[in-house]
């Protein structure tokens, strides 16, 4: 069995350019396979298949790309 998503600020910040495209694209469905491979690399947590981001994590990730532009 998968563990719930660690916390977006362990993870996220490390994502590969080409996975944190792949969330942006579609940021309520579930999370893709690169995604959850990437963050059970950076954090150890395997990542269910049906795992979605929830709305916090949706902000936390709209304020970093704001930060970023």
């Amino acid at each position: 069995m998968s563990d719930p998503l660690p916390p977006i600020h362990t993870w996220w910040p490390h994502l590969t350019a080409r996975a944190r495209e792949d969330v942006l694209r579609a940021p309520t469905a579930p999370l893709g396979d690169r995604v959850r491979e990437e963050i059970a690399q950076l954090t150890g947590v395997q990542v269910g298949e049906d795992v979605r981001l929830d709305d916090r994590d949706r902000q936390f990730i709209a304020h970093q790309t704001e930060i970023v532009d």
